[in-house]
């Protein structure tokens, strides 16, 4: 007892500076935020869905798609004049499958405070090959429909606008800071079989405190990236200085351009066309255009206003508007006008800052992936509404625990986990920060071309060559006509043992190019693509290079043979098997490039990078059988010319595909 008595009683380790303030902001920042991400991501979820509720809703809206000419626009504000003579059309939506749906508005409010989705009017919903009017919604001024006042909810908390918006928005910026720090503290100190369990599993049969813990900290974990994208995407409607950054920084320092209402030429009024021939003339000549889209929005001009436009916008997929195109006519000379808006651009042609940004809704509502992306979007929003009552609860039972005196002889000491080692919170710090980055810069460096073929051949028989442009790691594989730019150009050739350079011709499939050669000889041949892309991302030029080898009986392909000015090179071809050491150099401009990040990418999508050695080589060991891609990038900061513009830098991308047995 003495002994026990005198012993020293070990001192508690605190946790470090860093630690401590990410605890107090999480906390802090938690409780002051907690009822406003709790509104704003509950009523996410709920919006998510919205266009499919309402089809269910509204089974009288759905029309069996007809082999005839829809109403145009001018026999639609003629349905409307005839029912409401002392209404106006504002807009028509048109859908596949679907009633049109012609929005009224009194004459004096098609612009201005009586405007607006809680300005009152009227929706027509009209059988599109018919003109029959299936349902009439009146709506009094200040009236919404219900997914509106969830929307109403979701943006400003249904507060006046000028005050509820910038809660929303800035409490949106708090949630992102709330899941970075969540993430540092969800991060165990040890990485062994109980802290992984606690990390990654909920105990379903422990105590209400250590459910709720785990709902906190697992849930929280799993929806960490979709949350991220979702609150990131958001703050891009709201936060002008944060929207004009990322596009700045998506798009290589290009600058947003604000968005500038077009006019028509007032000077050329009753000289060229009536407006109901305007109307239709537009109208047809878009949907000429786009036979195929699923969906159109039609913006009536203003009858009171000489300089107003029609402004047609095209949906090529249902429930999508990343890839929507925007045509703004005159309605005096039916001239189109050209808006430089970021929004009004082709998608196809874009750049990828421009892609980001009109994908960015879709994002937000997870329909980039369709529905199950929609279904995703409204688990992590369901689980980001959950958070701060979980954490809330883990707070308050901390907080205010009653405490039970025990005796002295069954108390112990109580130690703290160890301070994470600097190693370790590196790590977080760079787990955090490439999230945030794989994030805003999506598709700028992910995409890559790479070659398929087997890794041997034989005289006489025909070696199938495939040329893919994707993410090979995700098994990614873009349908040809949405390539970059003009990637789906490239040139590919083949290089025989004896150094004789030919062009192979493949043939354009649905997700690929394909083709084949016949080896005539023993030897080693290599297969290159090295194509320079025409569209310039911002102010980055784009230089895509790849090859493969094939090996027709036991000669290694040599390193001259490629002429790529990047590329990847192998002498482990001939022995390619799981469990043995793989070997590859980098070379750039045919000398061996030491420090550069290799990726690579198994078949089951496992994905490690490496960085090369003093004499340019990687090494790893392939634990499973198939095809692997590996790809490195370069970053060269000469500017130039090229196409006719000016570039700051070009970025290469080579890849290197081989088969493992």
């Amino acid at each position: 007892m003495t002994g026990n008595k005198n012993m020293p009683q070990k001192k508690k380790i605190k946790d470090s500076l860093f630690i401590r303030i990410n605890k107090w902001l999480h906390l802090w920042l938690g409780l002051v935020s907690g009822v406003i991400v709790l509104i704003v991501c509950l009523t996410g979820c709920i919006w998510v869905f919205n266009e499919e509720i309402n089809g269910l809703l509204e089974p009288e809206t759905k029309v069996e798609k007809q082999d005839k000419p829809v109403l145009t626009p001018s026999q639609l504000s003629a349905i409307a004049n005839q029912l409401y003579p002392d209404k106006i059309p504002s807009y028509a939506n048109y859908q596949q499958g679907r009633t049109i749906n012609l929005n009224l508005k009194n004459k004096v409010e098609k612009e201005g405070k009586g405007a607006g989705r809680r300005g009152g009017g009227i929706q027509l919903k009209i059988n599109p090959y018919t003109g029959e009017v299936i349902k009439t919604v009146v709506r009094k001024k200040g009236e919404t429909d219900f997914f509106r006042f969830i929307l109403n909810g979701h943006r400003f908390l249904w507060l006046p606008y000028e005050i509820g918006r910038p809660i929303v928005n800035y409490g949106t910026m708090v949630f992102v800071i709330l899941l970075i720090t969540g993430m540092i503290w969800w991060y165990p100190k040890k990485w062994n079989k109980s802290t992984t369990e606690k990390s990654f599993k909920i105990k379903w049969g422990a105590s209400f405190k250590r459910v709720n813990l785990d709902l906190h900290n697992v849930l929280g974990f799993y929806s960490l990236l979709f949350l991220l994208a979702i609150a990131l995407t958001g703050m891009v409607y709201g936060i002008k200085w944060y929207s004009e950054s990322l596009y700045w920084v998506t798009s290589g320092g290009d600058k947003l351009t604000e968005f500038r209402r077009m006019e028509s030429d007032s000077l050329q009024a009753n000289k060229h066309y009536t407006l109901r021939q305007a109307m239709d003339l537009g109208w047809n000549k878009v949907i000429t255009s786009h036979p195929r889209s699923q969906g159109f929005y039609y913006n009536f001009p203003d009858t009171s206003k000489v300089k107003a436009t029609i402004d047609i916008t095209v949906y090529p997929n249902t429930g999508q508007f990343y890839n929507s195109k925007g045509y703004t006519f005159d309605q005096h000379t039916l001239a189109e006008l050209k808006s430089d808006n970021v929004y009004s651009r082709d998608y196809e042609g874009a750049t990828i800052g421009t892609k980001l940004r009109k994908m960015n809704y879709d994002i937000h509502v997870g329909s980039i992936l369709g529905f199950p992306g929609k279904v995703m979007a409204f688990l992590a929003s369901l689980i980001g509404a959950s958070l701060p009552i979980t954490g809330f609860l883990v707070w308050y039972g901390r907080k205010f625990k009653k405490k039970k005196t025990k005796p002295l002889h069954q108390k112990t000491l109580e130690i703290k986990e160890p301070i994470l080692k600097h190693k370790i919170m590196k790590n977080v710090i760079t787990i955090i920060v490439g999230m945030l980055l794989s994030f805003t810069t999506t598709q700028i460096f992910a995409h890559a071309l790479w070659i398929e073929t087997a890794n041997s051949g034989k005289i006489g028989q025909p070696q199938s060559v495939k040329v893919f442009y994707g993410e090979y790691a995700t098994n990614e594989r873009d349908s040809v006509a949405n390539w970059y730019s003009d990637v789906n150009e490239f040139s590919i050739w083949l290089i025989g043992p004896d150094q004789k350079k030919s062009q192979l011709k493949l043939i354009s499939q649905t997700s690929h190019f394909e083709g084949s050669f016949t080896p005539n000889q023993n030897g080693a041949y290599t297969i290159i693509v090295s194509h320079e892309a025409k569209e310039l991302g911002g102010t980055t030029k784009y230089h895509f290079l790849s090859s493969a080898d094939v090996m027709v009986g036991k000669v290694l392909p040599a390193i001259k043979q490629n002429p790529n000015i990047l590329k990847l090179h192998t002498d482990s071809l001939s022995s390619a098997k799981v469990n043995k050491v793989f070997q590859l150099k980098v070379f750039a401009n045919d000398t061996a490039s030491k420090g550069k990040i290799v990726s690579v990418s198994s078949p089951n999508g496992w994905t490690k990078e490496l960085t090369t050695d003093e004499n340019g080589l990687i090494e790893f060991t392939p634990l499973w059988a198939g095809r692997y891609v590996v790809e490195v990038t370069d970053m060269d900061r000469t500017p130039g010319q090229h196409h006719g513009k000016d570039f700051k830098a070009t970025w290469k991308g080579a890849t290197y595909s081989f088969e493992i047995n």
